[in-house]
């Protein structure tokens, strides 16, 4: 199974669209999980909510300062680097490698719709969710 920081970076997906805020004009965001799809390269899948895989309700996206981080009441203070920020055409990209797994998270600005993936040696995981302005 992931290690935190994978646990981590799958909690900011899959929350949904109906709890989803416009993005426009926000460098800090806050967003909420849902399902997650966890796979193994044997071809083992399983889909279940955030806390089977250990994940906080809410992180925080900060854009300014890049990085990812777990809120003050999930009673877990982590954070991961972004490395890549890029804004263009009403989308937000964010791309990460923390220790031997990457991660690439799209935001829709518009309604804050948000997927996400994280991928290691022999392991997926993946999940939409939502963000709101923080």
């Amino acid at each position: 199974m992931f290690s935190r920081l994978t646990v981590f970076c799958v909690g900011l997906l899959a929350a949904g669209s109906v709890f989803a805020d416009s993005l426009l004009e926000t460098d800090q965001l806050l967003c909420a999980p849902g399902y997650v799809t966890h796979c193994s390269s044997g071809g083992d899948c399983e889909l279940g909510p955030p806390e089977n895989y250990n994940l906080p309700e809410f992180v925080r996206i900060d854009l300014q300062n890049p990085a990812l981080r777990t809120t003050e009441a999930s009673g877990v203070d982590q954070s991961t680097p972004i490395e890549h920020v890029i804004r263009a055409n009403g989308t937000i990209y964010l791309q990460g490698v923390e220790s031997g797994r990457a991660y690439s998270i799209v935001i829709v600005e518009a309604t804050g719709d948000l997927s996400f993936t994280v991928v290691s040696d022999g392991e997926t995981a993946s999940a939409f969710g939502a963000c709101t302005p923080a």
